[in-house]
């Protein structure tokens, strides 16, 4: 059916397309119900009131990094023993996918061996990276790496859990200016990615949300 991971973060919407949305995490499924925390505004200005609220769209990213929403009834609210709301499970045909990918991006703890193709050679330098998702990564580069938006460089880097080795063809997007310690921020789009690569990076974006909570 493709649900949500247990522990995975949900976006809720009180009418599909709304722009406005408050953020919960997928607790438990048990007998057809899906059970998450207390959804609250990622603004901080509040909680949703259950009371107030007896149907809302769930909107999430599957494990292929396509996003999905469908359609549910809030049934009551249970104490396990926070405080949950228990919804009711949707039936496979009730979740809508988009055609359209939006990979969940998060802070990543993994070094990057980068090839950068120069006029001199290519250079090799290990570099740490700020985030990543299954569309592409970012890395803090030093002075002594050049890079501009539109080169094509190799990121090689090591998934942990368990250990998955991974060489990309990047290009670059986008490059920040140098803080005070002279680091650039770099952000690469991955090129021609095996499909079983990207799912395995996928894997640890999942696995990263579910640690940093």
């Amino acid at each position: 059916m493709n649900l949500p991971s247990i522990g995975q973060t949900v976006r809720i919407r009180l009418r599909d397309g709304a722009q406005e949305y408050y953020q919960s995490r997928l607790v438990e499924m048990a007998d057809r119900n899906l059970f998450i925390e207390v959804p609250l505004h990622p603004s901080g200005k509040g909680a949703l009131d259950a009371a107030t609220t007896p149907h809302l769209w769930v909107e999430y990213n599957g494990q292929d990094g396509a996003l999905r929403r469908f359609h549910t009834r809030v049934l009551d609210v249970v104490d396990m023993p926070m405080p949950l709301w228990r919804l009711e499970m949707p039936q496979p045909e009730g979740i809508i996918r988009e055609q359209r990918r939006e990979f969940v991006r998060v802070s990543a703890d993994l070094d990057i061996r980068l090839t950068v193709p120069l006029e001199s050679g290519p250079q090799q330098v290990t570099v740490h990276a700020y985030d990543i998702s299954g569309g592409g990564l970012a890395v803090w580069l030093p002075r002594t790496v050049i890079v501009h938006p539109g080169m094509t460089v190799e990121a090689q880097f090591t998934l942990p859990k368990p250990e998955f080795p991974v060489t990309a063809r990047c290009s670059v997007i986008r490059v920040g200016d140098r803080n005070e310690r002279g680091m650039a921020l770099a952000s690469m789009k991955f090129e021609d990615l095996k499909e079983s690569i990207r799912q395995r990076i996928i894997q640890y974006t999942f696995w990263r949300q579910l640690r940093t909570r």
